[in-house]
């Protein structure tokens, strides 16, 4: 072999690894770049198929708790009745007072606006203060108190003031003041 092939075949070398080298950057390391990055995507959607799959497989849990909470959500919109129901509210104090022997002198609503820490303009209800006047004795206030805590109706008793009567000692001077919670 003669020194001119020798420059030929190492020219031919040289091409060829440039010519490599060129393809490869042009044309195989963005395809592998592709490849890497499709790779990637098709392992972050396997896992979200998975997590909605396990959804789907959950589904009946879901239906069931579901279930659950519109019950209860049921139940304590039932529990909260709209302002135009408060007459109705205060006849029923009126009735559980009479059921325990409790004499109800005075029963108002009081101002909401005057009351409010807890009124907030994203809640749905608003506290709901009553007052009431009344003349028993202490085992009579206790039924009282027992049936109000068993109303179907959320009721919170904020101040109780019970007085002693000096002309009638078996029946006392009480003032309570409640909050119901009302739909707005």
């Amino acid at each position: 072999m003669n020194k001119t092939q020798r420059q030929k075949i190492i020219l031919v070398g040289i091409i060829g690894f440039v010519l490599f080298i060129f393809c490869y950057n042009l044309l195989l390391r963005p395809a592998f770049a592709r490849l890497s990055a499709s790779h990637r995507e098709v392992i972050s959607l396997k896992r979200e198929i998975s997590a909605k799959k396990a959804l789907i497989n959950n589904l009946p849990n879901i239906s069931k708790e579901f279930s659950v909470l519109k019950e209860k959500a049921d139940f304590v919109e039932k529990s909260l009745p709209n302002e135009k129901e408060i007459p109705g509210l205060l006849e029923e104090l009126s009735r559980i007072a009479e059921e325990s022997n409790v004499k109800i002198l005075k029963i108002k609503p009081q101002e909401i606006a005057g009351v409010t820490p807890q009124v907030s303009s994203n809640l749905p209800y608003i506290e709901q203060p009553i007052s009431i006047e009344a003349k028993s004795g202490f085992h009579e206030l206790g039924r009282f108190l027992e049936n109000l805590e068993n109303l179907n109706r959320f009721v919170k008793i904020r101040q109780l003031n019970i007085v002693g009567d000096r002309q009638d000692v078996r029946h006392h001077n009480i003032k309570l003041e409640m909050s119901t919670y009302v739909l707005r």
